[in-house]
């Protein structure tokens, strides 16, 4: 029966998408919570609320991608 090698970053990199999605989970329940206290600070309607949400998830993600493209970048660079 052959043997299959793993990486030994594998564990390390699976804790980091968990917890990244759990960071999601967490930002999407906290922004969904503050809708009606916005509604009713603001006065916003239904339609200013899914403005407000769709931005939030616009900028979070913006942020996110960012992110991700310079830690590629820091991860990729070759020391000499």
């Amino acid at each position: 029966m052959p043997t299959v090698s793993r990486a030994p970053n594998s564990a390390r990199i699976l804790a980091i998408i968990l917890a990244s999605y759990l960071m999601i989970v967490l930002d999407v329940s906290i922004v969904i919570s503050a809708l009606p206290k916005i509604h009713h600070a603001l006065g916003f309607s239904a339609t200013g609320l899914s403005w407000v949400q769709n931005a939030y998830t616009l900028a979070f993600g913006a942020l996110r991608g960012s992110c991700h493209t310079a830690l590629v970048a820091l991860l990729t660079m070759r020391v000499p």
